[in-house]
């Protein structure tokens, strides 16, 4: 069976119009996964003129699901066949990691919109919890922490903690009164949700909660692993839908971004971004 790989990380089956992860794609985060999915899509419209039309995750996300042959692709996205792209843009697997620009997002939307629409289920899940959480039809602020996501291939490790977006959010909601807040934190760190929802009054969406995990640790739960990575998917959906977004700089972040559709209102950590001179003094 005739196969290439068109980027990192895919192959990319022409005869089919096929996309499917390589051997070893089971250790990726879930974002991350989808990340190198989207690069690797612009790829094969760059290199083949070709749209790919299956989209295959079976071999891949084994962490995410409990039946190790389920494709996480078909549960939580769709292909919307309507969506033409005659012009390609092209993006590298290491986006993530860049403080984002109005041309990158532009360029990415129309093949988030072809393939990255959530699925019915997912349409309902966000539904509902829009209602629950009182944030249908309603102004609210996000605020993305990911705690065990602090690598990058500039800077290493950069331990940035969740004060400045506790300063960023208290910025944004000092002038709306109080009947009116509306934030919600996402974090895996049950210590940063707590310090949002005591100083700052924020919600959680508790669906998406894993409970208490190491400093290096995978931030997915132990249980009900097939219906937190529905819950997870959406809330990073309903996140990017917030007036004002202050994000981490990484796969979450990104999609979220991507989701939006624009740097309007996003407040991006640009840590990440910065080389490793700049965590120093020279003497």
């Amino acid at each position: 069976m005739n196969r290439v790989t068109p980027g990192f990380g895919f192959y990319y089956y022409p005869d089919e119009n096929r996309l499917e992860p390589i051997e070893g794609a089971n250790s990726w985060g879930l974002f991350s996964t989808f990340n190198i999915l989207l690069s690797n899509i612009t790829l094969v419209h760059r290199s083949y003129s070709k749209l790919p039309e299956k989209i295959d995750l079976k071999n891949g996300l084994s962490n995410f699901k409990s039946n190790k042959e389920n494709d996480l692709y078909g549960k939580l996205f769709k292909i919307d066949d309507s969506i033409n792209i005659p012009q390609p843009y092209t993006c590298g697997p290491d986006e993530h990691h860049t403080l984002y620009t109005d041309k990158l997002v532009k360029g990415l939307q129309p093949y988030i919109k072809k393939y990255f629409n959530l699925s019915d289920e997912l349409v309902e899940i966000k539904n509902k919890l829009l209602r629950k959480y009182n944030l249908l039809n309603q102004d609210y602020i996000s605020a993305i922490f990911r705690g065990t996501d602090q690598f990058t291939d500039r800077g290493g490790r950069i331990s940035v903690n969740c004060v400045p977006y506790d300063r960023i959010a208290k910025s944004l909601i000092t002038d709306i009164p109080e009947e009116d807040r509306r934030l919600i934190i996402q974090s895996e760190e049950p210590r940063v949700v707590n310090h949002f929802k005591h100083l700052l009054g924020a919600m959680h969406i508790e669906e998406t909660d894993i409970g208490t995990i190491g400093p290096l640790g995978l931030p997915i739960p132990t249980s009900n692993l097939d219906e937190w990575v529905k819950y997870y998917v959406v809330s990073i959906y309903i996140h990017s839908q917030a007036k004002s977004l202050i994000t981490y700089t990484g796969n979450s972040g990104f999609f979220a971004t991507l989701f939006r559709g624009n740097l309007n209102g996003v407040y991006q950590e640009s840590a990440f971004t910065l080389e490793p001179e700049f965590f120093f003094k020279k003497n």
